[in-house]
């Protein structure tokens, strides 16, 4: 009995550990940089930030604001000293490019377009990714902002 109740302590205590790290992992705290940046490019109330790992290697921390102006969703990329690295943009799927739009059918027929956005980068360089999927692969197609296919990025 000893025995048992040894092991539901140590299975409680690895089960409270585990809810700390994880409830640590999602908080942090946004430096001044940051909100700056955003507050005087953005005059957003309602925004929901997050963090992650970006870059090669994933070993850029950057700050993520994500938020709505009339029906589009965006997400603002910060680096840690509040300088903007893109804005994503949703673009509705009937407001594709037309040579978007055309290379998709011409090339990937039998594919369903899931969702599409507009990169804009720290260089003001514009793409565009469209997601699609065959209910088996998901793969976003990167073009220009004139519409030309530039590469396909596997998401599988």
């Amino acid at each position: 009995m000893k025995k048992i109740t040894l092991i539901l302590t140590l299975l409680n205590v690895v089960f409270a550990i585990g809810q700390v790290q994880k409830t640590n992992l999602q908080q942090f705290e946004l430096p001044i940089e940051v909100r700056t940046a955003f507050e005087q490019t953005y005059p957003i109330k309602d925004v929901l930030w997050t963090s992650d790992y970006e870059g090669d290697y994933a070993q850029q921390l950057s700050y993520i604001a994500k938020f709505k102006v009339e029906n589009a969703e965006i997400a603002a990329h910060y680096n840690q000293d509040g300088i903007l690295k893109l804005i994503e943009e949703s673009v509705p799927l009937n407001n594709l490019k037309p040579d978007i739009s055309k290379y998709i059918s011409d090339h990937y027929g039998t594919f369903k377009i899931k969702e599409a956005v507009k990169i804009i980068d720290s260089q003001n360089k514009t793409t565009y990714e469209v997601g699609i999927t065959d209910n088996t692969y998901f793969f976003d197609l990167q073009f220009d902002d004139t519409g030309y296919f530039l590469q396909l990025l596997d998401k599988n």
